[in-house]
């Protein structure tokens, strides 16, 4: 009987050696985890046709979680904050980010996001007509001086947040140098966008200007009458 007992002992020693010794292995080859933290700009997909975002370089932080191995070889360029629009309407929408909204390599976990939520503005999109007025520089040659001047065409198109494009009342073409000319030019420029949010939709205009020399009219006329 003690002989047994003492043979089912040893086999249970045995046995517990064995899971000790598993136990020592597996959690030895077991791969260590690590954290690390990126800021990502967040990137908005979907944005109905309709209408155009008001802010725009924003920025979250979030920490990740993964092994050692791919912790340390992983790029920042790989993570990315993305926000879908498509069912969003005018005015400020407030969006919960959360893992889904973070594109990250397979086997990478998302432990936090911050901010939690954010503020999107969004505008309708408008499309009107605005007058161009050329912004002349510089001094005439030979004592001339500008008689009118013009822009073709006299108005271009702009497009746009709503809110934008309508507080803007008139655009200016940029320089146009008045040094060296004496007699009437013309000279193609281009017409600049006065926001980032609002594009001019023919930026190149031809500006037309008139010089007269003072005294010049009346010698002419002096010379025709002797």
């Amino acid at each position: 009987m003690s002989e047994k007992r003492t043979l089912w002992g040893l086999r249970v020693f045995a046995l517990a050696l064995a899971v000790m010794a598993w136990a020592l292995i597996s959690f030895g080859q077991r791969e260590r985890f690590s954290e690390t933290q990126v800021e990502p700009l967040v990137q908005f997909s979907n944005i109905p046709s309709n209408l155009i975002q008001l802010s725009t370089g924003q920025q979250v932080s979030v920490r990740l979680r993964g092994p050692v191995s791919r912790m340390a070889s992983i790029n920042p360029a790989q993570i990315n904050a993305v926000v879908d629009l498509r069912d969003f309407r005018k005015g400020t929408n407030v969006v919960e980010l959360a893992s889904e909204n973070i594109v990250r390599p397979a086997g990478i976990d998302v432990v936090a996001v911050e901010p939690g939520t954010l503020s999107i503005d969004l505008d309708e999109r408008v499309t009107e007509l605005r007058p161009v007025d050329p912004l002349i520089v510089g001094e005439p040659a030979a004592g001339a001086v500008v008689k009118t001047t013009s822009v073709i065409p006299r108005q271009v198109a702009v497009t746009g947040p709503e809110s934008l494009v309508s507080i803007i009342e008139k655009l200016s073409t940029r320089p146009v140098p008045l040094d060296g000319h004496a007699i009437d030019f013309e000279e193609e420029t281009v017409v600049p966008s006065p926001d980032p949010l609002v594009q001019v939709l023919r930026q190149v205009v031809t500006v037309r200007v008139v010089l007269e020399v003072p005294g010049a009219e009346s010698s002419d006329e002096a010379g025709q009458d002797s």
